[in-house]
């Protein structure tokens, strides 16, 4: 399974519990790549912590990129519990991945916790490698959550552009 963050790498994140995380689990067997995209000061220590080979890093790209390398995965991540609205949460989706966010803050209001994506709390480090494994262990149901995904906000986006549409007529 391939697992992406998009992203500032700073400690408001909680990046290092992916990083933590990903050391847990490959010592438990699972097969499982990781790649963080985008620039920060936690860089140089996140590196640091990686010592399994199974995490990439590759800075800070251009929105093409970014967008193929969602595609490339099969889960996307974010551990920051305070974020009003994470754009990644939504450009994830919009690449039909399900997505796992902390939940607290405004990335968990972005989707239906169960139907596209899994809640986790950043204050339990069983909570995160739970829901891990539940889409490791659970292919189909991954693919179905990310189908879930994509529907979501696409029928969101369409909904923005009627509402603009009709804000538009009426200034007429």
């Amino acid at each position: 399974m391939k697992v992406i963050y998009v992203g500032r790498l700073s400690r408001e994140k909680n990046l290092h519990l992916f990083i933590e995380a990903a050391e847990i689990l490959r010592e438990q067997g699972l097969n499982i790549e990781w790649t963080f995209v985008g620039s920060g000061p936690m860089l140089e220590t996140l590196e640091t912590l990686s010592t399994s080979g199974c995490i990439r890093f590759l800075g800070e790209r251009p929105s093409e990129i970014v967008a193929m390398e969602l595609q490339r995965n099969d889960l996307f991540i974010t551990g920051c519990d305070f974020e009003a609205f994470g754009i990644t949460v939504s450009e994830a989706m919009a690449c039909g991945l399900p997505v796992m966010t902390s939940h607290r803050g405004g990335n968990a209001e972005q989707y239906e916790h169960l139907s596209s994506g899994i809640n986790f709390d950043v204050a339990d480090m069983d909570s995160l490698l739970n829901g891990i494994k539940y889409f490791y262990y659970h292919k189909e149901e991954r693919i179905k959550m990310g189908e879930v995904s994509r529907r979501s906000v696409t029928s969101w986006s369409m909904a923005v552009d009627n509402i603009e549409i009709a804000i538009s007529s009426l200034k007429n």
